[in-house]
């Protein structure tokens, strides 16, 4: 497998470091460089003539979306990084072959570079449309699937709603509790955010979930039982049948009025 160069682009230094390691870990790339900015990637896309760029999307001055509309016809490979999948539709309709969510899992990474270097660097317009058209229907389903994005210190990160269980706000942090195919999709059962419980609250489906609690937050589809004992109220989860999540007095007659069967 030939080599190829790589150019990657992001204002966070940390996020730049976490991709660097992660390609250094395939023989068949060559780092040529890296920008912090829109206005440098632009010059060092002319000047290095890089094979492939890693692109961020959200950048000061010069947004990523810019970049690649001012670079279209030089003839690299480009990927879009990024923590907010909202600018998936115009990533898509700019040159991308693909798009990478932060934080990149070197799995969903190695998928990138396989697809790289199986589509010709010079694509007809033919060829470009139907690739488009492919990524556009996958983007088409993930879309379907509600999303909320969290803070974890200088990251982003996105969370389909489907996979948290609960939302706990504990010692000036939230902890995501995830359900049992959250948990093996993101290989932990919670994240630690830096969101509020509020914030995370305002942005969750309102239908398909309750806050039982000032510090919790629960998944509808995760309730199998409400139990008492003396004065104080539970809920418990399919996921988590050993961790009572309390109920509010306030909360209750709530819980019991959405779900009456339990």
């Amino acid at each position: 497998m030939n080599q190829k160069t790589v150019l990657i682009v992001d204002d966070e230094p940390a996020a730049r470091r976490e991709l660097i390691a992660l390609l250094r870990e395939f023989s068949y790339i060559r780092i040529i460089g890296e920008a912090s900015d829109g206005v440098n990637a632009e010059n060092d896309i002319v000047r290095l003539k890089p094979d492939i760029v890693f692109l961020d999307i959200q950048m000061p001055e010069r947004d990523g979306l810019t970049v690649a509309a001012n670079t279209a016809s030089l003839g690299y490979q480009l990927v879009f990084v990024t923590a907010f999948d909202e600018y998936a539709v115009q990533a898509f309709e700019t040159h991308a072959i693909d798009y990478l969510l932060k934080p990149v899992r070197p799995e969903r990474l190695e998928k990138t570079l396989k697809k790289l270097f199986s589509i010709s660097k010079t694509l007809s317009n033919a060829e470009s449309d139907f690739e488009v058209s492919k990524l556009l229907n996958v983007l088409t389903r993930t879309h379907q699937e509600s999303r909320i994005n969290i803070r974890q210190g200088s990251t982003n990160l996105l969370l389909s709603v489907g996979h948290i269980a609960y939302v706990e706000a504990i010692a000036g942090y939230t902890l995501i509790h995830l359900s049992a195919d959250g948990c093996e999709l993101h290989r932990s059962q919670t994240i630690i955010s830096d969101t509020s419980l509020e914030k995370i609250l305002q942005t969750l489906p309102e239908k398909e979930f309750i806050r039982v609690h000032r510090s919790f937050i629960v998944n509808q589809s995760q309730i199998r039982s409400q139990r008492s004992e003396g004065r104080r109220s539970y809920v418990q989860l399919a996921d988590f049948p050993e961790t009572p999540i309390p109920v509010s007095r306030s909360n209750a007659r709530l819980v019991k009025e959405r779900w009456p069967t339990i």
